[in-house]
């Protein structure tokens, strides 16, 4: 029995989606430089079940969700994402491509976003084998202070700094203040209080002299 594996390459096409179709036996298909936007299989879905490979860098690709669900995507173990349009990936597909990445996983040169969100995509890039994981970087969309730098060696404290010493810091100088006035009113009332004593006034409570 003769198994056919078939190369498609069609960089530069100007598709602006996946192939309807692809000829039966296809292991490699390259799609680089083009306008895809989704990673969406055609309803057909023909030719894909047996693809192990797939390029689509340099295209406009902002979401990675569907390769979670879609049954020729599952398969692969090399997939180009690298120069697209991906900000950030969720726990479940980050779960998949950690799976099937086989150190053949491109994800460098997309505007990443580096917030709180990104703590586990660090801990993941940290624990899985990415081929380009230098290019890996926050954009310049993340904070100036992180924008440039590579993802995989920033820590939570990095991404997500908390105003703990901050909030820590005013609750000090609000504590400080109000026992400082206490402190006052105290002091005033024990005044008033002797100077009644002695002069049989009411006193002013709320008038300091």
């Amino acid at each position: 029995r003769v198994s056919l594996s078939v190369d498609v390459n069609c960089t530069g096409r100007g598709l602006s989606e996946l192939p309807p179709a692809l000829p039966l036996g296809t292991k490699v298909l390259v799609l680089a430089r083009n306008h895809i936007k989704s990673l969406a299989m055609p309803a057909e879905n023909v030719g894909y079940e047996n693809l192990l490979q797939l390029d689509v860098q340099g295209n406009e690709v902002s979401s990675a969700d569907q390769v979670e669900g879609t049954r020729g995507l599952r398969s692969l173990m090399s997939l180009n994402l690298g120069w697209n349009q991906l900000s950030s990936l969720p726990p479940h597909v980050l779960k998949l491509l950690g799976e099937r990445s086989n150190d053949s996983l491109h994800l460098g040169h997309n505007p990443w976003l580096c917030d709180c969100n990104t703590v586990n995509f660090a801990v993941w890039l940290q624990h899985n084998k990415v081929r380009d994981i230098e290019n890996i970087r926050c954009s310049d969309l993340s904070s100036s202070r992180l924008a440039g730098q590579a993802i995989y060696t920033l820590l939570k404290s990095d991404l997500c700094p908390q105003p703990a010493n901050w909030t820590n810091g005013l609750l000090d100088a609000v504590n400080g203040i109000m026992a400082f006035l206490i402190l006052a009113i105290l002091t005033k009332l024990l005044r008033d209080y002797w100077r009644q004593k002695r002069s049989g006034k009411l006193p002013k409570f709320f008038g300091f002299v």
